[in-house]
C-alpha cells in the first residue's frame, strides 16, 4: 500500500472541501509569516480582494488592497496582532472591477515554541450585501425619522443631506445639494445645500435642464456621474478645484421630482453598489417630497380658497388675531364685508362656469383696490372680507369707494360682458370692537344695510344698525312662523284706471302684513325681501294668487263688472317648473277667467333669462291665455328682443320715474320713450305712482293707456275697494247716457 499517494490524496480531499466550505460562505483564510514579505492568500480570499488566482501578494500589495479611508486602521490592527492582540473589524477592499466590497477581517497571532510571535492569520469574509441592506435599511429609517420632525422643509433636506455624508463605505466627500423641479419652467430651483460658497450659490440658485451636470440628470432622468471637471461641468468658477459628481434623478415612478447633487474626490472611479445605494437614497427622498407636496397642497385647501387662491375665512380670522395682538402694527384697522351685487343672477344666466371665472375675476380685481400690507380673503360664494390698515378712518372710505366704483365696471366673462356691483359693510378697530368675530359680525350688519339702501355702495356701522339686525333677525324669525297658516296677512288692491274715460278697468293685488304680536304693520319691502331670503315666496306666492283669484270672481258674482287683476309673482315661482300646472290648479279651484288675470314680475328678474328657466315658466303660463306684465319698467335693462321674443302684454313703468318726469330730463326720456316703445309693439302701457293731475294729462298727452297711483287711490282692502267699484259703476252709466 502506498502511504504516501494516500496522504496526498487525503490532503487534496480536505483542501478541496475547505474551499468549497470558504466559496459557500464567502470567507476566505489567510497567512502572514512575520519573516517572509509576502501574505499567502486561499483561493476564496483572492476572489474576495479581486485578484489573480494564484498570486500571492507582499505584504505592502495586500495592504493598498485595503481603501484608503479604511488603511490605517488595518496598519494599526496587524501591529497589535504583532504583539499578540487579536483584531475583528470591517473595512472596504479597493477591486479592480470597482465593485463595492465590504469585508469582515479577523486575526490573531501563532506563536513559536519559544513564545514569540511567528505568524499572523485570520479570516475575510465578504459582507458587501449585508452591509448593503444595513446601510440602505439605516439611511431610509433616518431619513423617515428626520422627515416627521415638525421644522420647515429646508431644513429636513439638510438634515437629510447630512444623513447622506454619514453614509459609511460610500466615497462622497461632505459637500452636496438637493434641487426641486420646476416642471413649467423646466428648471431646477436649489432647495438646501452644505459647502457651497456664495459665488457658487449664486450660479446654482437655478439651473435649466441640461445645463452643468445637475440639469443634464434632469433632462436625462439618469444618474449622471462625473470623476473630474469636463465639458459637461458648463457652471465653473475661477479657482474651483477638481473633482467629481454624482446626480441622481430624484423620481417618482416617470416624473422627475428633483435632482440630489453629491460631490465626490478627483478620479475616484464610477462603482455600480455605490450608485444603487444612492439611487435608493434618492426614491426614499423622492417619496418623502411626493408627501410634503400632498401635505402642502392639503394646507393649502385648509387655508386657502381653492378656486380664487385667496386666503379662506379661517386664515382671515387668525391673521387678524395676530394684528389685534401685535405691537408692531398701527393701532387701527378696518373690516370690508365684500358682497358682490347681482351675482347670482350672471351666475344663473351664464351657468356655474362662468360664475366661476366671475368670482376668480372679482377677486383679482378687489386685490388690486389694496394695498400690499393689506389682507383679502374669501369667505364663501359671492362673498369676500378684506382687512385693511388705517392710520384714519376714512383710510377705510376710499378704499371701500374704489371697491364700489371698480366693480361697477364690466368684467369680460368668456367673451360675454357681465355687470355686478359691490355692497360693503365696514367695522373699524378698535372703535367697533376688539374681537375678531364681533367686528367681522358687525361688518356684515353694515353690508346688509349698504344692501338694504339700494346695493353698490358701502356704510359704516352703526349701533342704530345693529338695532335692526335684530329686528330684522326677529321679523325672519316671526315669518316664518306665520307663513304656514298666513297670519296676519292680508291682500289690499289698488284700482288701474283707463286714461281716457276715468274707467276703472283693472286692479293689483298687493299684500300686506301686521305682525302678529304688536300688530305693527311691516313694509312690503321689508317682509318681501326677508321671504325671499327665506325661500318663503313660493308659498307665499301661491296663497296670494289664490286668495286674488277667489275675491276676483267673489265680485264678479256681486255683480260688479269684470276686471283685469294683477298678482305679482316671484322670480323663484316662474323658475319652478311646478308652477305652470299650480297656476292652472288654482284656475280650476277658483273658477276665475284665465283671460282676466294678469302675473306681474319685475323687469330686472329677466334680464337675460329669455332663453333660461324664467323665460320658459313665462311662455308657459302665457299658453294658458294669462297675461304677462313687465313691473317696475326703466330699472333694467330689457331690449326690444327680449320685448319681442316674451309673451309680454304689459308695461308698468315704474314710480320712481313717474313721481319726476315733469321736472328731469332723464326721466321724462324714459317715460316717453317707454309710451312710445309700447304703442310701436302693441303693449298695454300702465304709468305706476300717479298723483297729481298734471302728470295725469302729460301722461295722456304721450298717449299713456292706464294710470295707476294715489291720484285714483291707494291700495285699500276688500272692503273699501267694493266702494270704488260701486263708484266705477256710476262712471260707467254716465259713460252709456253721454253716448
Amino acid at each position: 500500500m502506498n502511504t504516501t499517494y494516500n496522504d496526498e490524496h487525503y490532503h487534496q480531499s480536505l483542501q478541496a472541501r475547505l474551499d468549497l466550505l470558504q466559496d459557500v460562505t464567502h470567507t476566505g483564510d489567510w497567512e502572514w509569516r512575520l519573516t517572509e514579505k509576502q501574505v499567502h492568500l486561499s483561493q476564496e480570499t483572492q476572489r474576495i480582494f479581486g485578484m489573480e488566482s494564484r498570486h500571492q501578494p507582499t505584504v505592502t500589495e495586500f495592504l493598498r488592497k485595503i481603501d484608503l479611508k479604511d488603511r490605517t486602521h488595518v496598519i494599526h490592527a496587524l501591529r497589535q496582532a504583532k504583539k499578540g492582540i487579536a483584531f475583528d473589524l470591517k473595512h472596504r477592499i479597493n477591486r479592480q472591477d470597482n465593485r463595492f466590497c465590504v469585508v469582515r477581517s479577523r486575526g490573531w497571532t501563532l506563536l513559536d515554541r519559544h513564545g514569540r510571535p511567528e505568524m499572523i492569520t485570520g479570516t475575510v469574509q465578504d459582507i458587501s450585501q449585508q452591509e448593503q441592506k444595513a446601510i440602505i435599511d439605516s439611511v431610509v429609517n433616518q431619513i423617515v425619522a428626520a422627515s416627521l420632525r415638525q421644522i420647515p422643509k429646508e431644513e429636513i433636506f439638510t438634515d437629510i443631506l447630512k444623513i447622506i455624508f454619514s453614509i459609511p463605505w460610500i466615497s462622497i466627500e461632505s459637500k452636496g445639494s438637493i434641487f426641486l423641479n420646476d416642471s413649467i419652467n423646466k428648471k431646477l430651483i436649489l432647495t438646501t445645500h452644505i459647502g457651497f460658497p456664495e459665488t457658487l450659490l449664486r450660479q446654482c440658485h437655478t439651473v435649466a435642464h441640461g445645463t452643468c451636470l445637475c440639469g443634464l440628470a434632469a433632462e436625462t432622468k439618469q444618474v449622471v456621474f462625473a470623476s473630474q471637471i469636463d465639458e459637461r461641468h458648463s457652471i465653473r468658477m475661477e479657482g474651483m478645484r477638481q473633482h467629481g459628481h454624482y446626480c441622481i434623478p430624484i423620481m417618482l415612478d416617470t416624473t422627475l421630482l428633483g435632482v440630489l447633487n453629491l460631490y465626490i474626490a478627483h478620479q475616484h472611479v464610477r462603482c455600480p453598489e455605490e450608485e444603487g445605494i444612492l439611487t435608493t437614497v434618492a426614491n426614499t427622498l423622492a417619496a418623502l417630497i411626493d408627501r410634503k407636496c400632498k401635505e402642502h397642497q392639503l394646507e393649502i385647501l385648509a387655508r386657502y380658497d381653492a378656486l380664487t387662491g385667496l386666503p379662506n375665512w379661517i386664515t382671515f380670522t387668525k391673521r387678524m388675531e395676530q394684528w389685534i395682538s401685535s405691537r408692531v402694527l398701527p393701532g387701527q384697522f378696518a373690516i370690508l364685508f365684500i358682497d358682490l351685487d347681482h351675482f347670482k343672477t350672471i351666475n344663473d344666466i351664464l351657468g356655474h362656469k362662468a360664475g366661476d371665472t366671475l368670482l376668480e375675476l372679482a377677486a383679482k380685481r378687489l386685490q388690486e383696490c389694496l394695498r400690499k400690507e393689506d389682507f383679502l380673503s374669501r369667505k364663501n360664494g359671492d362673498e369676500f372680507i378684506a382687512g385693511i390698515r388705517i392710520e384714519l378712518k376714512d383710510r377705510a372710505r376710499v378704499v371701500a369707494h374704489k371697491i364700489v366704483e371698480e366693480m361697477s365696471k364690466p368684467f369680460d366673462i368668456e367673451g360675454r360682458e357681465g355687470r355686478i356691483g359691490a355692497s360693503i359693510g365696514i367695522a373699524v378697530y378698535p372703535h367697533d370692537g376688539v374681537q375678531v368675530e364681533d367686528l367681522i359680525g358687525k361688518a356684515d350688519t353694515a353690508m346688509h344695510h349698504a344692501k338694504r339702501c339700494g346695493k353698490n355702495g358701502f356704510a359704516f356701522f352703526s349701533s342704530e344698525m345693529q338695532s335692526f339686525a335684530i329686528k330684522y333677525q326677529q321679523l325672519a324669525a316671526l315669518l316664518q312662523q306665520s307663513v304656514p297658516t298666513m297670519v296676519g296677512f292680508e291682500i289690499y288692491y289698488q284700482p288701474q284706471v283707463n286714461i281716457d274715460s276715468g274707467e276703472l278697468v283693472g286692479v293689483e293685488a298687493l299684500l300686506r302684513w301686521r305682525r302678529p304680536d304688536t300688530q305693527e304693520t311691516i313694509s312690503p319691502e321689508v317682509f318681501i325681501a326677508i321671504a325671499e331670503e327665506a325661500n318663503l315666496m313660493i308659498t307665499i306666492g301661491e296663497w296670494v294668487l289664490r286668495e286674488s283669484c277667489k275675491q276676483a270672481v267673489a265680485w264678479q258674482r256681486m255683480g260688479f263688472p269684470t276686471l283685469r287683476i294683477g298678482v305679482n309673482c316671484s322670480p323663484k315661482q316662474f323658475r319652478n317648473p311646478r308652477f305652470p300646472d299650480t297656476v292652472q290648479a288654482i284656475i280650476e279651484e277658483t273658477g276665475i277667467n284665465p283671460r282676466t288675470l294678469e302675473l306681474e314680475i319685475t323687469e330686472t328678474a329677466i334680464e337675460g333669462r329669455e332663453e333660461e328657466q324664467l323665460a320658459d315658466g313665462i311662455r308657459r303660463i302665457a299658453e294658458k291665455h294669462i297675461a304677462i306684465a313687465l313691473d317696475d319698467y326703466g330699472t333694467g335693462q330689457s331690449s326690444l328682443r327680449r320685448l319681442r321674443t316674451l309673451p309680454v302684454r304689459t308695461l308698468k313703468i315704474d314710480q320712481s320715474f313717474v313721481h319726476r318726469f315733469l321736472t328731469v330730463e332723464e326721466d321724462c326720456a324714459i317715460v316717453t320713450g317707454t309710451i312710445g316703445l309700447g304703442l310701436n309693439l302693441g303693449k298695454v302701457v300702465i304709468a305706476e305712482g300717479v298723483e297729481t293731475e298734471p302728470q295725469r294729462k302729460a301722461l295722456m298727452e304721450l298717449g299713456c293707456d292706464e294710470l295707476q297711483g294715489f291720484y285714483y287711490s291707494p291700495p285699500v282692502s276688500v272692503k273699501d275697494f267694493e266702494t270704488l267699484l260701486r263708484q266705477n259703476i256710476f262712471i260707467i252709466m254716465d259713460r252709456i247716457r253721454a253716448c
